[in-house]
């Protein structure tokens, strides 16, 4: 639900103004592998219209990020 809120709010500001990036910390860590992976999916299609930056320190979810997207996915490490 609360992916879900984030992404209504910033698609409701987004359309009338310049899309500022999406910004999310750790977004998917109460997530289950196949719901990280949907969610990843979604912010594919967002990521159409601006950029999407989601930072964690959690290795499933970069490896969930590099199956949901493929090569549209780029991991930094730092």
């Amino acid at each position: 639900l609360f992916l879900a809120l984030r992404i209504a709010a910033f698609i409701d500001h987004a359309g009338p103004a310049t899309p500022l990036p999406f910004l999310a910390d750790d977004l998917f860590v109460t997530f289950d592998e196949g719901r990280t992976e949907a969610g990843f999916r979604l912010l594919g299609e967002l990521g159409k219209t601006t950029q999407v930056i989601v930072f964690t320190h959690h290795a499933h979810v970069v490896a969930a990020a590099s199956r949901a997207l493929g090569p549209a996915a780029s991991v930094i490490e730092l």
